[in-house]
């Protein structure tokens, strides 16, 4: 009834009990959607527990009604593993779908750098600290399955848990390297920003040192002295307007 228990295995004399979380990414908020699977494998029975309608277990369920494979011919340690292995491949589609939204907000980040682009990364953030929480106490669960010697998982499901616990570590590493690509689009935002920022002071530094000189040949005239050459000259104002445009001209082509 709790559902917020991490991964774990638990042993007892009749049965086994894992906790599980099934994972699924939407792709139109870009969120990942939680929810907590409990089973429950005893000598004759696999039992499921969930919080809400809905699964990963549509496939499993075809093969048991068209008996394909071989899940209807081994025991049921075999559809134990098969429901773990059903999650487990789940945490890859969510993995690819937020791989494929990283490159897109890179994209976004690289060419126009929005306001929320930095909201964005954070969610990232919060999903993939989400999707190691789920996944890093299921690769100790599974591999405590592996080693407990337990009657209840014949040997040769012991190949297929190792097989999903390879897919643990896959995905483990998969998330890790996504949170650091997410921590470097974070600093790629705030470069680019200041990079913009950088390139607008630089207009206007080339602006201002361009009005400069102007601003002081019209402060030299705009004295309130009597005597300054050129005053009550009759060119006196086209010979200001040409000194301010080639004063204007030649700045602009050093700069």
């Amino acid at each position: 009834a709790n559902t917020t228990q991490r991964p774990k295995t638990e042993f007892y004399a009749d049965h086994i009990y894992q906790c599980i979380k099934m994972i699924s990414y939407d792709s139109e908020n870009h969120e990942l959607n939680e929810e907590q699977i409990s089973i429950i494998l005893t000598e004759d029975a696999v039992i499921t527990f969930q919080e809400k309608t809905g699964d990963v277990f549509e496939n499993i369920r075809e093969r048991i009604e068209n008996s394909r494979g071989r899940i209807r011919s081994v025991k049921n340690d075999y559809l134990f593993y098969a429901l773990l292995d059903s999650i487990i491949d789940h945490y890859f589609i969510a993995v690819e779908q937020i791989g494929d939204y990283l490159d897109q907000l890179e994209d976004e980040i690289f060419e126009n750098p929005q306001k929320d682009s930095l909201n964005k990364a954070q969610k990232n953030k919060r999903m993939l600290l989400k999707l190691r929480h789920a996944i890093f106490p299921l690769r100790e669960s599974i591999s405590r399955l592996l080693k407990e010697d337990s009657k209840l998982i014949e040997n040769r499901t012991h190949a297929y848990l190792q097989d999903a616990y390879d897919h643990c570590i896959q995905i483990i590493e998969t998330v890790e390297s996504y949170r650091e690509i997410n921590a470097g689009l974070r600093d790629m935002y705030l470069s680019s920003v200041s990079y913009k920022m950088n390139q607008i002071m630089q207009v206007l530094t080339i602006v201002s040192s361009i009005f400069i000189p102007m601003t002081f040949v019209a402060g030299v005239y705009g004295m309130n002295f009597q005597h300054i050459p050129e005053l009550t000259w009759e060119y006196g104002y086209p010979y200001f307007w040409m000194i301010n445009t080639v004063i204007f001209t030649t700045l602009l082509a050093i700069f």
